[in-house]
Parts: C-alpha cells; sequence; structure tokens
C-alpha cells in the first residue's frame, strides 16, 4: 500500500510540475499592443517631418523598428483593415468596396480571434475594423466589430465633441471631450482589466483621427501657430496621367472657398486645413502618449510588443486632392513601427518594402504561434496561404529583405491598378481593365519626388526596360499573389528595339535572376532565398 500511496503522490507531483509548467509558459507569452490611427500620413517626427509634433510617437519610435516604406493593401479604411486582420488581399476578402468579409469566407480567422484561440485574452476600444466589413453577408454586428474576436465585448466609445458639416474646429474643450479621448480612457480602462488576466493579452485600440473633419482641443491647433506651412508643391495630375480626379473635403466651409475654374482651394484655406490636419495629428500623439505610460506604470513594457499603423495616408492638396482614394505615394504609404522589448536588435529605421498584410504572420511568429491559413472558400475553411511576410528578419536586421516590392490595390475608372513600390526610388502602376490594355505608370521619387510625371507614357522608350521588369517581377515569386486580376494578364511585352536592354535583378548575386530563382528558405533565416545572399 505504501508503494502505490507513494507512486500515487508522485503522479499528482507530475502533474502539479505539469500545470505550473504550463503556467509559466503561459506568463512568458508576449503580450501584443496594436495602436491604429485613421488616416495617419508620414507627417512624424520620426519620419523626418520637422514641423510635426509628435513628441510620444517619436518617443516610441527609438525604441523601435521604424518602418520608412510601409504600404497598405488598399487606401481606404475598410479594405486596409481587412488586410491587416486577414492578411489577405482585398480581391480575396471581396473588400475592395465594405461588404463583411464572412460574407464571402465565413470560416475566416482575424488577427485577434487567432490569437484569442491560442490562450490570449483579446480586447478593443475604438476603430478596429470598419464597422461595414464585419457581420455576415446582408447585415453588420451591431457593435461594430467582429464578435468572435473578443474575450471581452467590444465596445466602441462615441458621441464625442463633432460637429457636423464643417471641414475644421478648434473648439477650447478637454481631450475627453472628443471621441478619440474616450477611446483613450477605454483603451486605458481595457489595459488595467487585462494585466490583471493570468493570460498574455491582445489589446487593440484605434485612434479616429487624424481622419477628415479636422477637428482637436484648441490647445493642439495653438502648438502650430507660429509654424509657416507651405501648400503642396504639385496640385496638378502627373503628366501622363491627366485623367486624375481632384477632391475637396467635405463641408459646408468648404465650396466658398473653391476655385469653379481650376478645382483647387484658396491658398489661405489650404494652409489652415494643413494646420488642421496636424493639430489633429498631435492629438491622436498626446492619446498614444498616455497610453504607453500607462503600460509603463503597469510594469508590462517588458514583455509587451508593440505596433503602430495607420491605415493609409490621406492627400493634403497633392494632385488637388483632399483624399485617399489612389495607390499613388502619399495615399499608399503610411507609418508602420513595431517594437519587440525582448529583442535588441529591433531598433532603428528600415527601406525595405513591407506591407500591411505582413503583420499577421510578423505576429504569429513572435508570440511563437503557428502561421496558420485562412479559408480557401465558403465550405473549405482552410487552404488559403496568408498573403504576408514575416518581418521578424528586419527585426533582426534593419538592411534585410522578404520581398522586392510592396502591392496598392485601387479600384478606378482604369479598371484595377496595382501599385508596386520598390526598396529605393521607383513606383510601378500596372492598370488591368478587362477588354482594354493595361495602362502602365512609372514614377522616380528621387528625379520627381512631387509625382509630376509619369515616365511610363511621357518617356515610355527610355523606361521601357524597368517596365518589362518590374511587371515580371509583381508576378514572380508569389509577391502577386492575391491580385487576381493582374495575375490573368501576361506581363509587359517589351518592345524588339529594347530586347537588348531587359533589366534583370539578382539581389542575391548568384547569377539567377530573382524572377527565375525559387522563393524558398534554404537556410531558414526568414529571407526568402532569392533575396538571401546567405543561402547561397
Amino acid at each position: 500500500m505504501k508503494i502505490i500511496r507513494y507512486i500515487f503522490l508522485v503522479f499528482v507531483y507530475m502533474l502539479s510540475l505539469k500545470a505550473n509548467y504550463a503556467q509559466n509558459l503561459e506568463k512568458v507569452k508576449p503580450n501584443v499592443l496594436l495602436i491604429c490611427v485613421d488616416d495617419l500620413r508620414n507627417n512624424l517626427g520620426a519620419y523626418g517631418d520637422e514641423q510635426a509634433i509628435t513628441p510620444n510617437i517619436d518617443a516610441f519610435a527609438t525604441r523601435a523598428v521604424v518602418f520608412r516604406n510601409h504600404q497598405v493593401q488598399y487606401a481606404v479604411c475598410g479594405p486596409s483593415r481587412s488586410a491587416l486582420t486577414t492578411s489577405l488581399m482585398p480581391e480575396e476578402t471581396g473588400v475592395i468596396g465594405f461588404k463583411p468579409i464572412r460574407g464571402k469566407l465565413k470560416d475566416v480567422r482575424f488577427l485577434p480571434q487567432y490569437f484569442k484561440e491560442n490562450g490570449y485574452v483579446t480586447a478593443a476600444a475604438g476603430k478596429i475594423h470598419d464597422p461595414r466589413t464585419v457581420g455576415e453577408k446582408g447585415k453588420t454586428t451591431k457593435d461594430g466589430d467582429d464578435i468572435k474576436s473578443w474575450s471581452i465585448p467590444y465596445f466602441a466609445p462615441k458621441n464625442g465633441h463633432h460637429p457636423k458639416n464643417i471641414s475644421m474646429d478648434a473648439s477650447d474643450l478637454p481631450d475627453e471631450a472628443y471621441t478619440d479621448g474616450k477611446i483613450r480612457q477605454e483603451g486605458i480602462a481595457l489595459l488595467k482589466k487585462v494585466a490583471q488576466n493570468k493570460k498574455p493579452f491582445f489589446l487593440a485600440v484605434g485612434f479616429k483621427k487624424p481622419h477628415e473633419p479636422f477637428i482637436a482641443p484648441k490647445k493642439y491647433w495653438d502648438l502650430y501657430d507660429n509654424t509657416k506651412f507651405k501648400i503642396a508643391e504639385n496640385q496638378n495630375a502627373p503628366i501622363g496621367r491627366d485623367d486624375l480626379k481632384k477632391y475637396v473635403p467635405h463641408g459646408k466651409d468648404v465650396q466658398p472657398k473653391l476655385n469653379k475654374e481650376t478645382g483647387l482651394l484658396d491658398e489661405d484655406f489650404q494652409l489652415e486645413l494643413k494646420k488642421g490636419y496636424y493639430a489633429c495629428t498631435s492629438f491622436v500623439d498626446a492619446q498614444i502618449g498616455m497610453l504607453l505610460a500607462e503600460l509603463d506604470n503597469l510594469e508590462l513594457a517588458d514583455n509587451t510588443i508593440i505596433v503602430l499603423w495607420g491605415d493609409h495616408g490621406l492627400f493634403l492638396g497633392e494632385h488637388g486632392r483632399w483624399n485617399k482614394h489612389s495607390n499613388l505615394e502619399v495615399a499608399s504609404s503610411s507609418p508602420l513601427m513595431i517594437s519587440d522589448p525582448r529583442n535588441a536588435k529591433a531598433k532603428g529605421e528600415t527601406f525595405s518594402a513591407v506591407s500591411t498584410v505582413d503583420i499577421y504572420p510578423t505576429l504569429c511568429e513572435l508570440a511563437g504561434l503557428k502561421i496558420p491559413e485562412q479559408p480557401k472558400s465558403n465550405s473549405k475553411a482552410t487552404g488559403r496561404p496568408l498573403k504576408g511576410r514575416s518581418l521578424v528578419p528586419i527585426l533582426n536586421d534593419t538592411n534585410a529583405q522578404v520581398k522586392i516590392g510592396a502591392i496598392t490595390v485601387y479600384r478606378g475608372q482604369r479598371g484595377i491598378g496595382y501599385g508596386y513600390r520598390v526598396k529605393g526610388k521607383y513606383r510601378y502602376v500596372e492598370w488591368v481593365k478587362k477588354g482594354k490594355d493595361n495602362f502602365y505608370e512609372l514614377y522616380d521619387y528621387e528625379a520627381d519626388p512631387n509625382e509630376t510625371m509619369n515616365l511610363a507614357v511621357v518617356a515610355k522608350s527610355k523606361y521601357e526596360p524597368l517596365l518589362h521588369k518590374f511587371s515580371r517581377d509583381i508576378r514572380a515569386q508569389g509577391e502577386g499573389a492575391g491580385c487576381m486580376a493582374l495575375l490573368r494578364k501576361e506581363a509587359y511585352t517589351i518592345s524588339e528595339e529594347n530586347k537588348k536592354n531587359i533589366l534583370v535583378r539578382d539581389a542575391d548575386n548568384d547569377g539567377i535572376p530573382d524572377d527565375k530563382e525559387g522563393n524558398g528558405d534554404a537556410n531558414m533565416n526568414g529571407v526568402p532565398d532569392y533575396l538571401d545572399a546567405d543561402s547561397n
């Protein structure tokens, strides 16, 4: 009997050790804080803008990797946020417009949902998805986000100070009178709540400014009273892209300031709008600062991965536009910063091309989670690979690359356009429309930072080898995966006179062109072989 009792006690002890080990594993899993900001341009101190007053984001940037060449998948909030939480391209989810994703892929695994399924407590405050892209076919959710994604029921603070039908406002009110101030309060309350849980947490906080109208407390407008803003340098469509339309902000105060002949706003009014945008950015910066300060106060910073992400940029008069809807530079680019306090290497800035879809697999790898598949169809729950690539290699080495170019999709009057931004100076755009020849754009941001000239039209013969090269690259090595209309068309056909000038890229210098090389990972360092000189 004594032996049996001894064996039983050992067995209980081993179970206890196993339970404690499992609890310890949960404790060491990193937390995740995802901060989303609506319409955030790269006008931050950390991105080189000396006029921006963004001390909190700039301070955060010193302990993060700052991605200076981050491209969103679609420069409209619904599709962009859908790419963030699914790691799928817009044509795959159906969110080129505003449709519930589960209407097309009912078993889709949203990013926070996947963390919840893997033992995380998940919570959110503010705007994460656009409410029109969640829910079931034909109806959206009552609360405005995906019910399956959150351990703590989602609640979006509303009813902040928001005058109607004006383009800007600078009332002398406290931060908490505005929706973003309320979102920050809710975010901090949730942070305190999830911090008490034994499980690791995934907390998402989404701020709504600097989205138009430019409404922020007066004290943030006052920060820029002595700032000498300038209007956008190029307020015309690029030569060779003359059908690009102008847009003005919403508001009854806009029309009296509009020149009906040119389609441009009065210069003084443009400067006031620009001041309003910067004021809203500083307002959000302050809310982010208070949120991060609470993370420090709760002693959670040492084990919390932080992602700061803008859902797209915004034109402030460039090309005569005051919206985003485009695959050109200002609209397609937005800030992305990732901090992993466990990794001393994860600091500095990188100009490698990266995409919003890359965030999902990056967070999975950082948290030690298997990278999942998405539904192949509404009847098959798996089989569709994520379209993002983990950015962990870049967190370890800011010179590393995980793709040649990052793709931004936009549907417009020319069909579906695929912008392809590479590391360096070029943006290539290919427009696909059924029954029409493809239309091409090419911009050189070293020679022409304001996109005054579409080289694919005005200097086609000279730049044809580059058009041919980028048209191959965007289709090679899976970089265009999920771009359905693009992949149904053949790559650009170069003329006979330029065939001798065909350009190839061989990033790893192994003698095999990138678009002919396999995209495996021979040394398992996360960098595809065609970009990795160390794989040979």
